[in-house]
């Protein structure tokens, strides 16, 4: 258990050293340069999905009802 952690924490600082040293050789690149931040737009986008659920009546009878739920995901432009 103690191995797994160890292994877990050295794999994160490794992966943090990786990204501190990218931007910092982004950034010494073009020193004039001040970045254009890209606005985003952001759309959501929903669809209906269906499910059949079954259910009974009093007397145990089995009958099925159509449900329609929105699944929305947003998307990013």
């Amino acid at each position: 258990m103690l191995n797994k952690i160890a292994i877990t924490a050295a794999a994160a600082g490794i992966a943090a050293m990786t990204g501190l040293g990218a931007m910092t050789t982004t950034a010494s690149a073009a020193p004039g340069y001040q970045g254009y931040q890209h606005h985003q737009r952001s759309h959501r986008i929903c669809k209906p999905v269906t499910h059949y659920v079954k259910w009974f009546d009093r007397h145990g009878h089995p009958h099925w009802r159509k449900v329609v739920n929105m699944r929305c995901t947003i998307r990013w432009y």
